[in-house]
Order: structure tokens, then C-alpha cells, then sequence
């Protein structure tokens, strides 16, 4: 008889109190239980964390449900999936995934990210965590140069919604050699990716998640302002 477990996702965010997920569609391995997906604020010492109620065997099935609802392969440099692992592998099976919007109140502040997968599949003699978007921009962080960051900067673009102001493009350049100053380069998955917030009107903010194999840590970036001209 198949078991349910409890499969707990944590996000390490200074500031972040808060996490819902409003859940759009989910995918498991036949004849598996699933039982939803809880939420738990950060507390005391423990961070914020998704729990999802589901049995743990991996198939082909919701590897590809993984692949077709975050654009994989991706298109004009967005979209695809991260995990702790060389971020360009498709995972070759997976457990379940599910598929929705995630909120995060940070300092009071309530950022939204829409159209988010997580799924959980296997490594080696542990359960690991993939994240993916079709609107995120993944980062190898070995490839780090200039011209890269420029790369980055013009995906930006495309990340939020077209028209943004010049500073954001800017100070997406800035935020590429930042990362690759802060963190070493090693094949891990690492990601912007675009997010809503409920004090400013016409701005996007933009957020830097690192996966391990059961958490992310991630920093807020900055908040934009769009190009008014071309809203």
C-alpha cells in the first residue's frame, strides 16, 4: 500500500514571517496518494515552509508534466527549472509537482510570484527539490563575464513585461556581477525570477533564489519602477 508523507520545502529569506500557495494543478505518480499542500509561517528559529501531503515514487510522467509547464526547452532565454544540481539536467523522474502562486510577506510587505512548479524527485540516496518558472531566468554563475551580466539585463526585460525603465535593465547588470562576486562558481541551480508586491503600484521587484536539495535561499533584489510611457 502506497504511504504518504509529509515533504517539507523551506525558504530561507531575511525578513519573510509569512507563505501561502494557492494551488493551480499538481501532478503524481499513478496510484499515489496526495492530500494537498500546507503552509507553515516562519517561527522562532524554524523559516517558512510548504509541506506537501503526497507518496514518494518517481516516473517519467511527472518529469514531463514538469518540462511542459515551465517552458522547457525555453524560448528567448526564459523559462526551465533549477535544482542543487547542474541546472541545464531534466530531471529524469520525479515524485509529484505542483504547480501555482506562492506569497511571501517580507517585512510586512506582501510579494507575490505567480505560475511556480516545485517537485520533488531523487539524487543519489536523498530526495531533492526542483523549482522552476516559465518566466524565470536561470543564472550559471560559471559563465559569469560582462557580456553576460548585459545577457541577463536584456532578459530582464522579457522577465517582467516589456517597456521597463532603463534603471532596472541597469541595475540587472549590476545584480549579474554582484552574484557572481558573492557566490563561487559551481554547477548549482540558480535563478531570477519576477514577483509582484502589494505597496507599489507600476513597479515589478525581482528575486535571487539558490536551491539545495530541500530549501532555497533567496534575496530580494530591489523593486523597479515600469517605463509609464509604454504601460
Amino acid at each position: 500500500m502506497a504511504t504518504i508523507h509529509s515533504n517539507a520545502f523551506e525558504f530561507n529569506l531575511d525578513g519573510l514571517t509569512n507563505i501561502n500557495f494557492i494551488e493551480q494543478s499538481h501532478c503524481i505518480t499513478h496510484g499515489q496518494p496526495y492530500d494537498g499542500v500546507r503552509c507553515y509561517n516562519a517561527c522562532h528559529k524554524e523559516p517558512a515552509k510548504l509541506v506537501v501531503l503526497a507518496g514518494r515514487k518517481g516516473s517519467h510522467e511527472v518529469s514531463n508534466w514538469l518540462v511542459s509547464n515551465v517552458n522547457w526547452p525555453k524560448e528567448n532565454g526564459l523559462g526551465g527549472a533549477i535544482a542543487d544540481t547542474y541546472m541545464d539536467d531534466i530531471p529524469r523522474k520525479l515524485n509529484f509537482a505542483i504547480r501555482g502562486c506562492i506569497i511571501l510577506t517580507i517585512f510586512g510587505i506582501e510579494y507575490t510570484i505567480e505560475d511556480i512548479v516545485l517537485a520533488q524527485g531523487k539524487s543519489g540516496a536523498y530526495n531533492n527539490w526542483w523549482l522552476g518558472s516559465s518566466s524565470m531566468i536561470k543564472i550559471k554563475a560559471e559563465n559569469m563575464t560582462d557580456s553576460y551580466a548585459q545577457e541577463l539585463s536584456e532578459m530582464a526585460n522579457k522577465l517582467i513585461m516589456a517597456g521597463l525603465s532603463k534603471s532596472f535593465a541597469r541595475a540587472i547588470n549590476a545584480i549579474g556581477i554582484g552574484i557572481y562576486k558573492l557566490t563561487k562558481p559551481h554547477k548549482v541551480g540558480r535563478c531570477l525570477i519576477g514577483c509582484t508586491n502589494d505597496q507599489f503600484d507600476k513597479s515589478k521587484s525581482v528575486v535571487f533564489i539558490s536551491m539545495k536539495n530541500s530549501s532555497a535561499d533567496a534575496t530580494m533584489m530591489g523593486t523597479y519602477a515600469l517605463d509609464s510611457e509604454k504601460l
